[in-house]
């Protein structure tokens, strides 16, 4: 059970740090700081994210599918269709490296 909660807080956190991103991205635009701790840590954020919604997906299985486990669903799909984004990006980014 220790694993489901902390699988459970997890993905909560690590998906809230994500969003949460975005806007402090923003704004250190905004203000010409520097923004790749935020974008690095984003993706670590991210990548937990996957991996701790699914371990909690997993780990309790067999239980009604709504509520925290609904949340844990749509929170694997949206961070693995960003995962999957940011792989799409760097793939056909031309780097102009000819």
């Amino acid at each position: 059970m220790k694993l489901c909660r902390a699988a459970k807080f997890s993905f909560i956190a690590l998906g809230l740090y994500a969003v949460l991103c975005a806007p402090a991205i923003l704004i250190a635009e905004h203000f010409g700081c520097p923004q790749w701790p935020f974008h690095l840590t984003q993706l670590i954020a991210v990548v937990g994210c996957i991996s701790a919604s699914a371990v909690f997906l997993f780990s309790t299985r067999g239980s009604p599918f709504h509520g925290i486990r609904l949340l844990a669903a749509v929170t694997l799909m949206v961070a693995a269709l960003w995962a999957a984004f940011v792989v799409y990006v760097l793939m056909t980014v031309d780097f102009g490296w000819d």
